[in-house]
Formats: structure tokens, C-alpha cells, sequence
């Protein structure tokens, strides 16, 4: 929520635009490549992946968390534009990639009679995240810089990253025994 929020103001104010764009030019542009590279980058991802085993889901969806938390890290720590640029896309395309990857995840399994419940809960702390979250990286903003608030927004999303890692070696044990 607060990259979503923040990376236009630290794209314009903090790293700068270069005098000969025009700022509307710009952000028309990042949204056209942002789009075309998300839907690239979930071919790819989805090329590599085989969908039907569980562990080659969770290793996608580890990788692909991992590069967020890098990329948003790398935005938030921008020396100048064309890093700023690089690392804004990279982070967009791994969470493009991300979302249905994560929601086939979720849905693994699931008996019929839950689903539902189970993605109502899933988007329910999401947007409890968010309502959290959103005020309290606007008070680091404010407080420190908008380049804090993203770099701790990076690290807010590490500790899904052993929690994959442990179900992709849950996933490796389930194959070692059947």
C-alpha cells in the first residue's frame, strides 16, 4: 500500500524527473511499460513454473517475493532516476507476477465448501494490512523521508520469506515420501 502511495512523490521529488521529460509523458510511459512488462514477466514466470507441483508454485512465489523486497528497497535507496526507474519496474512486474500466483497457491486444495471463506479471509488481512500499515509508513514518511517509508515497507515483507521457504521444504519432504 505505501509503495503504491509514495513512489510518485519520490519519483518526482526526492529522485527527480529529468528537465527534458515531461512529467505526464513520464508516468504515461511507466504505466504502458509497466503493464506490457507485468503481463511479459507472468508468461515467463508461468513458462518456468510447473503449475501442478506445489513446491515449484512456492519457489516461484519465494523468488518472486524476494525480488520485491529488493527491488522496493533499491526504489526507496535511488541514487538517481534510471536506478529509481529500473527498480519501480521490477517491483511492479514481480508483484504483477506475484498476485495470481499467490491466489492459485491459496486455492490449492481447498475443499468447495471453504473456499470462499478462505479468500474472504485472505482479503480481509490484506486490507486490515493496509489500514495498518498505510498511516503508520505515512508517519515514517513524515517523520523520517518518503525513501524510509518505502525501505521499510520492503522490510515489513520479509518474513514471508522463510514462511516459503518452509512450505517449499514441506513440499520437498511430500515428494521424497510418495
Amino acid at each position: 500500500e505505501s509503495f503504491d502511495r509514495l513512489w510518485g512523490f519520490l519519483l518526482i521529488e526526492e529522485v527527480g524527473v529529468p528537465g527534458m521529460l515531461n512529467d505526464v509523458v513520464v508516468f504515461t510511459g511507466l504505466y504502458v511499460i509497466s503493464q506490457l512488462g507485468g503481463i511479459a514477466i507472468i508468461r515467463l514466470v508461468e513458462l518456468r513454473t510447473a503449475l501442478g507441483r506445489e513446491r515449484s508454485v512456492t519457489t516461484a512465489l519465494l523468488l518472486l517475493n524476494g525480488t520485491i523486497v529488493l527491488a522496493m528497497l533499491a526504489f526507496g535507496l535511488a541514487p538517481v532516476f534510471g536506478v529509481a526507474l529500473a527498480a519501480y519496474w521490477v517491483t511492479v512486474w514481480a508483484r504483477n507476477a506475484e498476485e495470481p500466483f499467490f491466489t492459485a497457491w491459496v486455492n490449492r486444495g481447498l475443499d468447495p465448501a471453504t473456499r470462499a471463506t478462505v479468500l474472504s479471509t485472505v482479503g480481509q488481512a490484506n486490507a486490515i494490512g493496509q489500514i495498518a500499515g498505510g498511516p503508520a509508513f505515512g508517519l515514517i514518511a513524515q517523520l523520517a523521508t518518503v525513501r524510509a517509508a518505502i525501505a521499510a515497507a520492503a522490510l515489513v515483507l520479509l518474513p514471508a520469506l522463510p514462511l516459503y521457504a518452509r512450505e517449499r521444504r514441506r513440499a520437498d519432504g511430500e515428494v521424497s515420501e510418495g
